[in-house]
Order: structure tokens, then C-alpha cells, then sequence
């Protein structure tokens, strides 16, 4: 019989806790199939996977607000309040790419009620979905 290389999820989220979740994929599939089995339960089980998925989702946030000084919330926030923005189609399509690999649960408060538009060859025009009082 193998030994288990983890002695229980929460070894192996300390581990490799700063590890992006394909990374963390890699390590899952090299383990034996009852141990990878044995850790996907615990953490679905637990609701960590949501918690470390979301933090997954924070941190692309937060590393796109470094790299391109955009604060994708914020900016969400500003169409949803009515307003519409104009972005770099490049930039955007950069965006959803990131994400393209999580499921619209996690991308809900990313995403939701903005609508793309093309603007000109160059740019995208993001407006809310949702009917504004008095338009």
C-alpha cells in the first residue's frame, strides 16, 4: 500500500495554499487515486473549495488592478450605476480570459449586468443590462 503523501487537506492547503488552482490540479492528479479522492471530498465537503476558489478569483482581481491600474469592481460599479465605459478591447478580452476557466458563480459579481458593445476597431463599450428609472 502507498503512503499518503498528506496527512489531511489542511496539510495540503498550507502547502500549497499560494499556488494557483491549475497548479494545485497538477499535484492533485500525481497523488494515488484514493488519496486525491479522500482530499476532493474533505474539500468539498467543508465548503473550501468555494473559499479558495473566490480567493483565486481575488487575486486576478487584485493583479489586474497592479498591472493595468483598473479596478475591475469599481469599474462595475460606475455601469451599473448608469454609466458607461469605454475600455481597450484588448484589455477586456485579456479580462474575460482570466476568467473564462471559473464558473458564472464566481464570476457573477465580476460580470453581471454589463453589457459589451464594440465601439469603434479599437474599443468596447460596457453598459449595464438593467433599465435605469426615468430612461
Amino acid at each position: 500500500m502507498r503512503e499518503r503523501v498528506f496527512e489531511n487537506y489542511e496539510e495540503f492547503f498550507t502547502l500549497t495554499g499560494p499556488l494557483n488552482r491549475e497548479q494545485r490540479n497538477i499535484i492533485l492528479k500525481q497523488l494515488s487515486s484514493l488519496e486525491r479522492k479522500s482530499l476532493l471530498r474533505f474539500l468539498k465537503s467543508s465548503g473550501l473549495e468555494d473559499v479558495m476558489t473566490m480567493n483565486e478569483v481575488d487575486r486576478i482581481l487584485d493583479s489586474i488592478k497592479e498591472e493595468y491600474s483598473h479596478d475591475i469592481i469599481e469599474l462595475r460599479i460606475k455601469i451599473l450605476s448608469g454609466n458607461n465605459m469605454r475600455v481597450e478591447k484588448t484589455f477586456w478580452d485579456y479580462v474575460i480570459s482570466l476568467f473564462s476557466n471559473f464558473s458564472w458563480q464566481y464570476k457573477w459579481n465580476i460580470f453581471e449586468g454589463i453589457i459589451t458593445s464594440d465601439y469603434d476597431s479599437r474599443y468596447y463599450l460596457l453598459s449595464s443590462s438593467r433599465r435605469q428609472n426615468g430612461s
